[in-house]
């Protein structure tokens, strides 16, 4: 609260000199009473008149204070802020293929892997998502969007067997590059989680690397799974045993060159936190706007004053003048 006027705030010492004043006038029996002007013969009258007599009053020491407080003329600053966040620009890269329904997680791998990247992207509201499907081949399940919701239904609907079985980790890299290579965000990143190496696929991780670099893509690989072997079910009666194969020395030259990072999962619990690693490392940058608004309090004590007065005169056209 700022008055532009304050120096009107001396007006406020009539009160204790008016009171003053008024105890010092004595009746003629020598007794000293508060003088209310036109109504001092009701002084000493039944305490119904005098309940009305000090309405009066009271309005007019109000009206009086309101006039005063307009005059110092009260302006209210109200900042605010007002956030602007520049989005990420993110292509997260799922392993589709039949060794991501290894049941070392519950219920598989990829049921999990869709799970928790729901819920990144569920954090992530002011980024453009997309989301590439990889196995023997590779394909853009959906474009860079902000149109969360169906990004989160088209997750859901993802299952194994979609595309030829094998690992394309190259061509998994090489079309969310293809994604992400237009956008004008100054951040973009790659998300690429896989379960095995690379056997499948005419462009080589390397040369989708390099691409990735061109670009400005940063890439977190993420290796799923437990080394060993592990049990699949193809259908209801088909279960096999596999054994997981993880290139790890080839995820962590892609997050060392493209300056992301490798983590490895081995289970539920632990893929929540690399998610949530990421989403630490990769905050929205944010610019903040501090927007002053000035409320003038002067027009709404004008009101108030006003509606006191009104009252006041009624009071003396009506009950007052009749006692």
């Amino acid at each position: 609260m700022e008055f532009l006027h304050p120096y009107f705030a001396l007006l406020f010492l009539m009160f204790p000199l008016f009171f003053i004043i008024s105890k010092r006038i004595k009746t003629k029996k020598n007794e000293k009473i508060f003088i209310i002007p036109v109504l001092s013969n009701l002084a000493t009258s039944n305490s119904r008149k005098k309940i009305y007599v000090y309405i009066s009053q009271a309005l007019q020491f109000l009206s009086i204070s309101i006039l005063i407080l307009i005059l110092m003329f009260p302006v209210l600053h109200k900042n605010k802020e007002n956030i602007v966040y520049e989005g990420i620009d993110i292509a997260i890269a799922i392993d589709v293929s039949n060794s991501m329904l290894a049941m070392d997680y519950k219920p598989n791998r990829l049921e999990v892997a869709k799970k928790t990247a729901i819920d990144f992207i569920e954090k992530r509201k002011y980024d453009k998502i997309s989301i590439i499907l990889f196995a023997g081949e590779s394909i853009t399940l959906n474009p860079l969007t902000v149109n969360h919701t169906m990004l989160l239904r088209n997750i859901k609907n993802i299952h194994a067997n979609m595309l030829n079985d094998g690992t394309a980790i190259g061509l998994g890299i090489a079309t969310a590059a293809a994604r992400l290579k237009n956008s004008s965000s100054k951040s973009k990143i790659l998300i690429l989680l896989t379960d095995g190496a690379n056997n499948a696929g005419e462009i080589s991780p390397e040369e989708a690397t390099k691409a990735a670099i061109n670009y400005g893509i940063k890439i977190y690989p993420i290796a799923i799974g437990k080394r060993g072997k592990a049990k699949i079910q193809l259908s209801k009666y088909d279960i096999q045993e596999i054994e997981s194969e993880i290139d790890e020395k080839l995820l962590m030259y892609i997050a060392t060159r493209t300056g992301g990072k490798f983590f490895h999962s081995t289970n539920t619990t632990n893929l929540k936190h690399i998610y949530k690693e990421i989403d630490k490392l990769e905050k929205n940058p944010q610019k903040v706007d501090i927007i002053s608004e000035e409320i003038y309090i002067s027009k709404y004590l004008l009101i108030i004053l006003v509606v006191f007065l009104s009252i006041e005169i009624i009071l003396r056209s009506t009950v007052l003048r009749m006692l």
